[in-house]
């Protein structure tokens, strides 16, 4: 699936575990504002700020999962220079609105670049980091083309969330998608879900493959090869690497490790891979070349780089 000539680099990483490594205890946001969508409906937002003044480049991580768990977070971005912006999804936790999973991650995630690039400690340049369900919001959202989102790094995320995520092989995935709509909140969407198991125009508002060429950016996809969205994290690649609009292509970068979406159990073993946290050094290298203008090389490296047991 990768076109003729590419370069591919082949990598035994250093050994790493899966493991935060942020601070465990959330820091306090600097500000937390209600933030109105173009229809209305305020989303809770929290901005965390670096020391010292302003304006700085931002990165934007939506999320179903309570926004102020990311505080951990928020020290790795500010001390690297980054305002960091972490806000609810729709319906969930303190946003207002009902949840209906995905159904309006392109508006509110265009909505959210938008409103970030217009506040005083911002300037201009944003953007987004996520990694399952955040992930697929930080594609759809770069699907929207919001002015001021400048790139993404987006972690195990699929191109369909209709085959990869709720019917893959044709039937509804109760143990994965199942539980997580019990998990967010959205039990009672679960029948109506059950039903719809033939592609409609509501799920191709939702699934990626049917907006990727509306993309202009570059984008940092991390998959796995256990993972199952690793299909999608390849393909969502390839289509804008080769394919993409003006911006898009040729400006993309894929990296494959031997991971599943949540930690790998038996006797499967990996010498010398890094696991997926530890990939945080690469987010900052992505992030300050393209928010930062930082030429620290990144682009200059292999277009792909995947995990091969030597």
């Amino acid at each position: 699936m990768v076109k003729p000539g590419a370069r591919i680099a082949i990598l035994l990483f250093v050994f790493g575990s899966l493991r935060v490594t942020a601070q465990e205890d959330a820091s306090e946001a600097d500000r937390t504002e209600m933030v109105a969508m173009r229809d209305g409906v305020r989303l809770a937002t929290s901005v965390y700020l670096p020391a010292g003044d302003g304006p700085w480049p931002a990165v934007l991580t939506r999320t179903p999962y309570d926004r102020t768990r990311y505080g951990r977070r928020a020290p790795q971005y500010t001390g690297a220079g980054y305002a960091f912006v972490v806000q609810d999804f729709r319906g969930r936790y303190d946003s207002e609105g009902v949840y209906e999973p995905y159904q309006t991650e392109m508006e509110d995630g265009y909505d959210a670049v938008e409103w970030i690039a217009s506040q005083t400690w911002c300037n201009g340049k944003v953007g987004i980091s996520g990694r399952s369900a955040m992930g697929i919001a930080a594609n759809l959202a770069a699907a929207a083309d919001p002015p001021h989102l400048v790139c993404c790094y987006v972690v195990t995320a699929p191109e369909s969330l209709f085959d990869e995520s709720y019917f893959m092989g044709g039937v509804f995935r109760e143990h994965f998608r199942g539980n997580f709509m019990r998990l967010t909140g959205a039990e009672d969407q679960i029948p109506v879900l059950k039903r719809r198991v033939v592609m409609d125009e509501q799920w191709r508002r939702t699934d990626l493959v049917h907006h990727r060429m509306s993309i202009d950016i570059p984008i940092y996809q991390v998959g796995g090869w256990y993972d199952m969205f690793a299909k999608g994290a390849i393909n969502n690649f390839v289509a804008l690497q080769y394919h993409g609009r003006e911006g898009a292509r040729g400006n993309q970068k894929l990296w494959m490790g031997p991971w599943a979406h949540s930690p790998l159990s038996g006797d499967l073993a990996y010498p010398n891979a890094r696991g997926l946290d530890g990939g945080f050094a690469e987010e900052m290298r992505w992030f300050d070349h393209w928010l930062k203008k930082n030429d620290n090389g990144i682009m200059d490296e292999p277009a792909m780089t995947y995990y091969h047991l030597a």
